[in-house]
């Protein structure tokens, strides 16, 4: 697949996957990518747009790979409680406490350059 429509289908693909994370209320990040590709005229020759475009293509995959993390994380997490609620019970402050911190279930670790202040 050449670079430009790898671009384009990672492009989409980034859009289905902030929907989805805004759908199950899950945080969005900032996609650093969306805004690295490059217009043709502003490199100068190919070989400098052409790297350029890679390295938009590289970010793009990372942060979907992140947000696809994100989305599985979140809807384990939603998993979790529900089942726990399905059983008539609340959480205990204990349970909720190590099911808001077990690395497994958390789904707002900083992704590009979001920091954890947000």
């Amino acid at each position: 697949m050449g670079v430009r429509r790898e671009w384009a289908y990672r492009r989409q693909e980034s859009e289905r996957l902030r929907n989805d994370l805004i759908r199950i209320g899950a945080r969005v990040p900032t996609r650093d990518s969306l805004i690295m590709y490059p217009d043709p005229g502003e490199c100068g020759n190919w070989n400098k747009y052409r790297k350029r475009v890679i390295g938009a293509v590289s970010q793009i995959r990372f942060e979907n790979n992140l947000m696809l993390v994100r989305r599985g994380r979140q809807y384990m997490y939603q998993l979790a409680t529900d089942s726990v609620g399905a059983m008539g019970r609340d959480l205990t402050e204990r349970e909720q406490y190590h099911l808001e911190h077990n690395p497994n279930y958390v789904s707002d670790g900083a992704i590009s350059d979001e920091t954890e202040e947000e």
